[in-house]
């Protein structure tokens, strides 16, 4: 039995009275049962599961670490799995659209300005001075 899988009922077992010792912390050795089911009925109240850690490690990680060490870190075949649970916000959206609208949006208005002068259509804007001066 030394290399058989682990069980997961045992996995959850471990982890429900972690989960109870984190909540009692030093008092976990005194604790009553009653004190011990009340914990206990708390976080399942809550919903956290085993699983919730790789929710957690998974938002906690997301752009610290590459895609590919997450996915390898949470233990996923690919690489849409880890996506998967990426719960991307309104504030994580609105990041690259601040951004475009800071940066892309006026080259795009000098670059337009460039071309309406020189009375040529835009067809290459590596051309534009307005981006050999942004990007020499």
């Amino acid at each position: 039995m030394e290399n058989a899988p682990l069980d997961r009922r045992a996995i959850a077992r471990a982890f429900k009275k972690a989960l109870i010792q984190i909540s009692l912390s030093e008092g976990y050795q005194k604790a009553t049962r009653e004190q011990k089911a009340k914990a206990k009925e708390a976080w399942e109240a809550r919903n956290v599961t085993f699983h919730s850690l790789r929710h957690f490690a998974n938002a906690q990680l997301r752009g610290s670490v590459s895609d590919e060490t997450l996915r390898k870190l949470t233990g996923h075949a690919t690489i849409t799995m880890t996506d998967h649970y990426d719960h991307t916000t309104d504030a994580d959206i609105q990041a690259p659209a601040k951004a475009q609208e800071s940066r892309i949006i006026p080259f795009l208005k000098v670059a337009q300005q460039e071309g309406e002068r020189s009375g040529e259509e835009i067809k290459n804007f590596t051309n534009l001075p307005a981006f050999r001066q942004t990007y020499p």
